[in-house]
């Protein structure tokens, strides 16, 4: 049954490379893709819940445990370096995306929560109650699970600005706005606001595991959110007439002070040996 499954979990790997391999991302491929990445998306949470279960036999599962550890992150950079690529500004059809924008939305959030549950657990459970990574007595192993939730919680928030995205790039294509690529509209801010804690929060987590190229993509999306909560006028104080406006300023700039801090971070890391 494990062999069965590393074999599917190959083929889709492969199947994915090849997609993102072509010069351009035409409409068959894309759609392709977008049932690739979504059946990878559906499957990860039980996997990663596995690598948390208590088991008797510390010894023996310790060595099976890392092992899927290794081939998970791996595929879970695979689908990062995917969606990277269907989300760049070369890209003109992620507004087909839009038919999986809800599950995508709703499973990145449920991923996303999934991971930091497991995180709170892996550092509660840090002294050996048949945890993997209280099992991990070497440092190198416990730093490789914390490193792939990590790198599953980048996945999740991809998955939710893509979604985001790609329900903006419809109503575009639709003819229901004329607006620039990261310009957008009013009842979005609510969802900018949220998008932007996250990809703080996972641009924080790629430079902690030295994801260093990982951790500038994401600060690229951050650097939009914030180009357009600047812009609205009760965010930048130019009219604010409720207390919410004040709130909302309040919680902008607590964003774009983490936002810059991590941004003089990431140079610094780019820079220092």
């Amino acid at each position: 049954m494990a062999e069965e499954r590393q074999v599917m979990l190959a083929t889709t790997t492969l199947s994915t490379r090849s997609l993102v391999s072509r010069s351009r991302f035409d409409s068959v491929n894309s759609s392709m893709l977008i049932e690739v990445v979504t059946a990878f998306l559906v499957s990860i949470p039980a996997r990663l819940s596995s690598l948390s279960v208590p088991h008797k036999d510390r010894t023996t599962n310790k060595s099976i445990k890392q092992a899927e550890v290794t081939v998970l992150t791996s595929e879970l950079q695979s689908q990062i370096n995917t969606l990277l690529a269907f989300t760049s500004g070369t890209s003109n059809t992620l507004h087909l995306a839009v038919k999986k924008d809800e599950l995508w939305d709703k499973k990145g959030t449920e991923l996303w929560n999934l991971c930091t549950r497991l995180q709170r657990s892996a550092g509660h459970h840090g002294q050996g109650d048949g945890f993997l990574v209280a099992e991990a007595v070497e440092k190198q192993s416990s730093t490789s699970y914390t490193s792939l939730l990590a790198l599953a919680r980048l996945l999740a928030f991809l998955f939710i600005d893509c979604s985001f995205r790609a329900s903006v790039k419809a109503r575009r294509k639709a003819g229901k706005r004329e607006t620039d690529e990261d310009n957008y509209e009013q009842g979005d801010l609510s969802q900018i606001t949220r998008l932007m804690k996250i990809s703080i929060k996972t641009a924080r987590l790629c430079l902690e595991h030295q994801h260093t190229d990982l951790a500038s993509k994401v600060l690229e999306r951050a650097a939009a959110y914030e180009d357009n909560l600047s812009r609205d006028r009760a965010v930048a104080g130019v009219n604010r007439s409720t207390e919410s406006d004040d709130q909302d300023r309040e919680t902008y700039l607590r964003l774009r002070l983490d936002y810059l801090g991590l941004r003089m971070l990431l140079v610094r890391t780019l820079v220092l040996p």
